[in-house]
């Protein structure tokens, strides 16, 4: 059976969130009550994750239940796919974010964010030469 890009995203959403507090598989699973092999199979996005699971791992991390479903766009299965491609690696992101969360100092973060929003800004009306 294929991957649904839905559960995929998810999946990734779980991943990104338990790296980026630093929690490793089995930790994760017991802080959520969640057997400890379903993890991996969450993440990857071979098995959906059940409504009651995801809350519980919202409400675990302090996350809103919409983190997991932010950047997919489209509320449709097969607009989803399209909107997947755009999303940056994961290991970019958990890279990014890493990086991010270890400027203590308010005003380079703000900055930072304020880069990155131009950025995105420029890039996106094609305004950016993507050459090295």
């Amino acid at each position: 059976m294929a991957k649904n890009p839905i559960d995929e995203h998810v999946g990734r959403k779980i991943r990104l969130l338990r790296e980026t507090r630093r929690v490793n598989d089995k930790s994760f699973a017991e802080l959520v009550g969640i057997p400890d092999d379903k993890i991996e199979q969450y993440e990857s996005g071979r098995e959906r994750v059940a409504t009651i699971e995801l809350l519980r791992i919202a409400a675990t991390f302090s996350v809103g239940i919409a983190y997991f479903f932010d950047g997919l766009g489209g509320s449709s299965v097969y607009g989803a796919e399209s909107s997947l491609r755009e999303i940056p690696s994961q290991d970019e992101t958990l890279e990014l974010v890493t990086a991010f969360s270890r400027i203590r100092d308010p005003t380079s973060r703000r900055k930072i964010i304020q880069m990155a929003t131009s950025l995105a800004a420029v890039t996106e009306i094609g305004q950016l030469d993507s050459s090295p």
